[in-house]
Formats: C-alpha cells, sequence, structure tokens
C-alpha cells in the first residue's frame, strides 16, 4: 500500500505534517473485508520499488555531493523529516511525501 500526501510544499496553508494511523487503518480494512477483528497484524515498512525494508534502504542510502556543499547555500532550511510516532499513532506524512 502507497500512502501520498498530495499536498503543495511551498504553499503556506498547506505545511502541516499530517499522521496516518496505519496500524488502525491495516485492522479497519481486515475487519471490514472479514468480519472479524485479526489477531496479529504485521507491518513492515519498504521502499517504493517493494523490495528492500526501509531500514536497508536508509542504511545504504547514497550522500550526493556538489561543488559548493560547504557553502551556506547548500544547507536548505527544514531539509529533514519529521519524526514517525510509530505505526499505531501515525506515519509522519509532510506535504508531496509518499511512502
Amino acid at each position: 500500500m502507497r500512502i501520498e500526501h498530495l499536498a503543495d510544499r511551498f504553499d503556506k496553508q498547506s505545511t502541516q505534517t499530517l499522521f496516518f494511523n496505519l496500524l488502525k487503518y491495516a485492522k479497519d480494512l481486515y475487519l471490514d473485508v472479514n468480519k472479524v477483528l485479526p489477531e496479529l497484524v504485521n507491518i513492515e515498512e519498504v521502499g517504493l520499488s517493494s523490495n528492500q525494508r526501509i531500514s536497508e534502504l536508509k542504511q545504504f542510502k547514497p550522500v550526493w555531493r556538489g561543488i559548493n556543499d560547504k557553502t551556506e547555500l547548500a544547507k536548505l532550511p527544514n531539509n529533514h523529516s519529521p519524526a514517525d510516532n510509530g505505526f499505531n499513532h501515525g506515519l509522519a506524512m509532510e506535504p508531496q511525501r509518499i511512502r
């Protein structure tokens, strides 16, 4: 399953980070289809190609270097992803994010 936050990052009205409760969604979906609550829900985040765990993807993520990486112009403000609250409290979905 892929989740997208389609708001524009540069629009002041849509810069808010949303949180998606994946565990609740999975349980509700299972209940809707099977009419019983699941005994166990196993959720594992993988990359967009679905062949690598996100933990492995982050571990081997390439570091791209540019000519002027050491200057102040290369440092973008707010160039970090917000922290997740876990699958049961919410995945952080800032604008223009796909997970």
